[in-house]
């Protein structure tokens, strides 16, 4: 289950899984009968569950689009980390320049680094400015 259907409860991709199952097992009954009368209401029946489903599958993109919409703005914030994290899908320490920082935190930016302490068995670290 991905992040963006996990944002509505219950998530809707669960649950339009469990009504096309639902659908579909009630329908074979109706599918079985049509199919023993006759051959082609047996076929409509078929085309008949084929358009359920294609429907299902409609509101089921539409549900996902509002729900999109709706926090569109985490997206935003979402892709805004990944670019930072991977410019160009590549890692970070062999795209970013320091005038970057140096224009952001301005020039006390180096000295202020220099001046914390850090742990040396750590791999990575996290500064607040």
């Amino acid at each position: 289950m991905s992040w963006l259907s996990a944002q509505t409860s219950p998530p809707i991709q669960t649950m339009i899984e469990q009504f096309k199952q639902i659908l579909c097992d009630s329908h074979q009954p109706l599918r079985e009968v049509a199919k023993d009368i006759r051959p082609d209401l047996g076929e409509l029946a078929e085309k008949n569950i084929s358009y359920l489903m294609r429907d299902i599958d409609y509101l089921e993109k539409r549900l996902m689009d509002a729900v999109q919409e709706r926090v569109k703005d985490q997206l935003v914030k979402f892709d805004t980390i990944e670019t930072m994290l991977h410019p160009r899908n590549g890692l970070q320490e062999r795209t970013w320049n320091i005038l970057a920082f140096i224009n952001e935190y301005g020039p006390s930016f180096i000295q202020e680094l220099t001046k914390r302490t850090y742990n040396e068995e750590a791999k990575h670290f996290i500064v607040y400015l």
